[in-house]
Order: C-alpha cells, then sequence, then structure tokens
C-alpha cells in the first residue's frame, strides 16, 4: 500500500467520524463527489489543505494525531485555563514577589560571608513563602 492510501484511508476515516458524505460535503461547501475523489485510492486528487484542517478539527484531530504518530511524536493537548484565573494570577504575583524577597534576603545574608542563625531562620520562612505560594497557584490551575 502507498503513502497516498494511506492518505487516502485516513481521509475517509475522518468523513465517517464526521457524519455522511453529504453532511460532510455540505459542512465544507463542497460536492459529494469531490469528497468521493479525496478517498478514492485510485483517484490522484487529495484533500485541500484547508479542508483538512476544517474536517480534522471536526473529526476531533484524527489526521493532526496521525501525522505526528507518523513522526515519532505523541499529542498531548494543553489544559484549558483554570476556572479561577483571577486567583492564579494572584497567586503568581505573590510568588514573584515572595520570590524577589527571598533572593534579595540570601544576597544580603551571604555578603559577610557568614549566614547567622537569625538570618537563616529569615531565609528559612520567606522560602516557606515562596513555597506556599506555589501551592497556591498549583491549586488555582488545578
Amino acid at each position: 500500500m502507498s503513502n497516498g492510501e494511506n492518505w487516502k484511508e485516513l481521509t475517509e476515516r475522518m468523513v465517517d467520524a464526521v457524519g455522511a458524505r453529504k453532511d460532510v460535503a455540505k459542512k465544507l461547501g463542497v460536492s459529494d463527489k469531490e469528497i468521493s475523489l479525496w478517498c478514492n485510492p485510485e483517484h490522484d486528487r487529495f484533500i485541500p489543505l484547508d479542508h483538512l484542517a476544517d474536517l480534522d478539527a471536526m473529526a476531533g484531530d484524527i489526521f493532526l494525531s496521525e501525522l505526528a504518530r507518523r513522526r515519532g511524536f505523541e499529542l498531548v493537548p494543553l489544559k484549558r485555563l483554570p476556572a479561577d484565573i483571577e486567583a492564579a494570577v494572584e497567586a503568581a504575583v505573590d510568588m514573584a514577589k515572595d520570590a524577589g524577597d527571598l533572593t534579595h534576603e540570601v544576597y544580603d545574608a551571604q555578603r559577610d560571608g557568614d549566614i547567622s542563625n537569625n538570618e537563616e531562620r529569615v531565609i528559612l520562612a520567606k522560602l516557606g513563602r515562596v513555597y506556599n505560594d506555589g501551592h497556591s497557584l498549583e491549586r488555582a490551575l488545578a
């Protein structure tokens, strides 16, 4: 089986996933005959790229997933934006501020070449805030 026949079969799989050929043709703005030619391994006409993108979106990314697989990749969908985007932004801002404070504290503490017990306690407290901010961000993104 040639590569062209594989792509034709894949096109047919996408069409079948979306529905009847006449319905798919209507959604894509082409004729039933055109759909048949795209799926026919005996014909040299392939689905145009713009129609392929539309059909693949309707079919649930069958083509995109197969193309990635053939190239040695696996597609992993991105997570949607969190429901609580404001909390995520607030947690990220807090984390950045607290990380800056922590960095400043570590820098100041080590300037004399020795970190005192008191400086260490302050650093650990600020590190705890950054850690807690990270958990808040993680919860907001879940």
